[in-house]
């Protein structure tokens, strides 16, 4: 009658618990460094699900063929391009109409400059990059604090729908 183990056994189990562990962590580093699927749509609630101090950014370079999410200005994660290197952002003001939005540039950790396609912040206060974003289908129109983002088919119905809401504040 034997008692314990033999070496070879034990070498055996060792290289098992290996394997299984590197298979393991091979799918935990694939899931970790995929990058995330968003829209337009659905970014305002994406960037909400995020536990945040001071703001959430999500910035788009290289002609929005790369999209970062930084939580307290410390980068998160990739997240999959969604946007077209053509697509237009304005900013719409009461007194001056519709205007073509200026994003900032964004600045890579070794002081490089890279020129912004696409920027959308949230701060801890709720309030939002206001902005209009018209891509190759529709025109979403992000509100600075409170509300949805709205989609229309046009940009002179963005430009409508704000005149109206610009008329009924005045009426007040």
């Amino acid at each position: 009658m034997r008692k314990g183990f033999t070496l070879l056994e034990l070498m055996i189990v060792v290289v098992l618990m290996g394997m299984v562990y590197g298979l393991v962590i091979s799918v935990f580093d694939r899931y970790k460094d995929k990058a995330i699927d968003v829209t337009l749509s659905s970014l305002e609630s994406y960037m909400k699900s995020f536990y945040h101090n001071n703001h959430v950014a999500l910035i788009c370079i290289k002609r929005c063929g790369e999209c970062m999410l930084f939580i307290d200005e410390t980068f998160k994660q990739n997240v999959t391009p969604f946007l077209r290197e053509d697509v237009e952002a304005y900013h719409y003001d009461k007194d001056m109409g519709l205007r073509e939005f200026q994003f900032q540039p964004y600045f890579r950790p070794d002081g490089q400059e890279e020129e912004t396609c696409f920027r959308y912040e949230i701060h801890p206060d709720g309030s939002r990059t206001e902005l209009i974003v018209k891509d190759a289908k529709k025109v979403y129109d992000f509100p600075s604090y409170f509300g949805a983002v709205k989609t229309y088919s046009s940009l002179e119905d963005v430009i409508e729908h704000h005149n109206e809401e610009a008329k009924k504040v005045s009426e007040e």
